[in-house]
């Protein structure tokens, strides 16, 4: 499924534990942070556009997954040019590569499948 890749991985992570791996070891070309706290706590990566990729681990499930970064940014943008954004909006494509390559890169720190 297109914005949505789930990885399997040998051991337990959080999202926390996850976030420190990445820091100290991970190749990633956007810059990311650690967000929220308990069961809403994430990884986000901005992209291009009004869009995240958001990353969150729980045992040995992580889940990275491409969201809307303001529902409100995108609800006014699609009522002021008509619905025309979401038409016009071609950074679907690169964001899929983004959270394909970002997948991949935690899917080697991770031993994940």
């Amino acid at each position: 499924m297109k914005g949505f890749i789930a990885i399997k991985t040998p051991d337990d992570h959080t999202t926390e534990e996850l976030y420190a791996l990445m820091q100290s070891e991970g190749k990633f070309d956007a810059p990311f942070e650690l967000q929220g706290k308990g069961m809403m706590q994430k990884i986000q990566f901005p992209l291009t556009g009004n869009n995240v990729i958001q990353v969150a681990a729980s045992k040995k499930n992580i889940n990275v997954v491409t969201a809307k970064g303001s529902m409100a940014k995108d609800i006014g943008l699609h009522a002021i040019t008509g619905g025309w954004s979401s038409i016009l909006d071609r950074s679907k494509k690169d964001n899929q590569a983004a959270l394909e390559n970002i997948a991949a890169e935690i899917r080697r720190l991770t031993g994940g499948k």
